[in-house]
């Protein structure tokens, strides 16, 4: 247990039972909350962050900011009226087709995997051939990175998945360490 932003990409499913002393708080990143600094989005989404009472309210303000600006962007964009509490079911979000492929889940921090539909692949893997650099590297090699776990739950060819991987040696790699650095976030 350390004082940290939420990141569940790190942690396992776990229960914990906490003994403290009088006058101190044991929070985890259940439903359950003690103080929170609240706010809503334009549609009403009640949006909180916690904070020990001695930490600064200003990182935290900003924190709030930040995630209210996001969820009305998601709003907005997708139709979204509220948040998910539990997701078990696989959450499918229709766009228009497009020139440019819509790219998800870059810099997530793991609550779940990108799967486009084939077609979405290979345009993507279209993309990547005539364009490579139109991505960022980490947006490639995240793409690549769900590419493979796709491939490996059977909802993506295993050849859709190599001419993905074909365009890097067209690329000047800077290492093999570079490359781990930015796919290591998505592989835990």
């Amino acid at each position: 247990m350390v004082p940290c932003f939420d990141e569940p990409e790190y942690k396992a499913v776990w229960n914990v039972t906490v003994i403290h002393p009088n006058g101190t708080a044991a929070i985890s990143n259940g439903l359950e909350m003690s103080e929170t600094i609240e706010t809503y989005t334009k549609r009403g989404t009640r949006i909180r962050v916690w904070a020990n009472p001695d930490v600064k309210k200003e990182p935290m303000g900003n924190a709030l900011k930040a995630a209210v600006a996001c969820y009305n962007l998601f709003e907005e964009y997708f139709g979204i009226n509220d948040v998910v509490v539990k997701q078990d079911e696989p959450l499918y979000i229709k766009v228009d087709p497009t020139e440019k492929p819509v790219v998800l889940n870059v810099f997530a921090n793991g609550y779940y995997r990108q799967n486009y539909e084939t077609d979405g692949w290979l345009k993507i893997k279209q993309h990547f051939t005539e364009n490579p650099k139109e991505f960022s590297e980490l947006e490639r090699v995240a793409l690549i990175n769900d590419a493979f776990a796709a491939a490996l739950i059977d909802r993506l060819d295993y050849e859709i998945l190599l001419d993905l991987v074909y365009f890097r040696k067209e690329e000047k790699i800077r290492s093999r360490s570079r490359l781990y650095t930015l796919a290591r976030p998505q592989l835990y």
